[in-house]
């Protein structure tokens, strides 16, 4: 065997040992709640969900670890609930709580563009202090109708989801201009689900009940967060 014939057999034998570049499909992810037994329904956040597989060819692969990363934080955030929220679960105050997210909703864990973080502010009459306002789902500027337009609010989500969702359904537009039947005993369910537009088998696809029968008392709410 020449030296030539051995060096072209030497490069061949690389190139089929050396694996194919991976590959990386997403899925499109959100939280958020709908009434029980009613037909309101609000958005709280929008996120996407990563997954890595070996080429092309298994490209489900990549989506089923896209939404298994999407399940893994959701799933986190809400088990951590009390972790996160100012008030221990037996109603004492909890001074120490933490409002960062879980390592399970960071780009680390596959995890793109999620965040708990939302603020709402209305502006006083005069359009003087405070420039930013409430907005809706298109950014449409508004006054909620419960809050007195001479008041400059600054409700804060920040990494709480019981604190998120609370202040979706009751402070935030369209959702807590919402006229419920009885604003002390609101009942929703917290939802996360996921899908995506280029998904033929439906890999990404999933609706996961965080909670079945949330009760949130709108008019607390009202009085003494969405006035902060």
């Amino acid at each position: 065997m020449t030296i030539r014939s051995t060096f072209a057999l030497g490069a061949l034998a690389l190139v089929v040992a050396t694996p194919a570049s991976a590959e990386v499909r997403h899925c499109d992810a959100s939280l958020g709640w709908e009434t029980t037994g009613g037909s309101l329904k609000g958005s709280i956040i929008g996120f996407t969900g990563a997954g890595e597989c070996g080429n092309s060819s298994v490209a489900n692969r990549c989506r089923e670890r896209a939404r298994e990363a999407i399940e893994r934080c959701v799933r986190t955030q809400y088990e951590r609930r009390w972790e996160h929220h100012s008030i221990n679960s037996d109603g004492s105050p909890s001074p120490n709580f933490d409002r960062s997210q879980p390592e399970a909703c960071l780009r680390a864990a596959n995890i793109e563009g999620y965040s708990l973080k939302k603020d709402c502010w209305t502006r006083r009459k005069d359009g003087t202090n405070s420039v930013r306002v409430c907005h809706n789902e298109t950014g449409e500027e508004t006054v909620p109708t419960f809050i007195d337009p001479d008041d400059v609010v600054n409700v804060s989500t920040a990494g709480d989801i019981k604190r998120a969702l609370e202040t979706s359904v009751c402070c935030f537009k369209d959702h807590g201009l919402q006229k419920f039947p009885n604003e002390e005993d609101v009942h929703v369910r917290l939802i996360a689900q996921s899908s995506s537009g280029n998904d033929p088998q439906n890999k990404c696809n999933m609706r996961l009940e965080l909670e079945d029968d949330y009760k949130i008392n709108c008019k607390s709410i009202r009085e003494s967060v969405c006035r902060k």
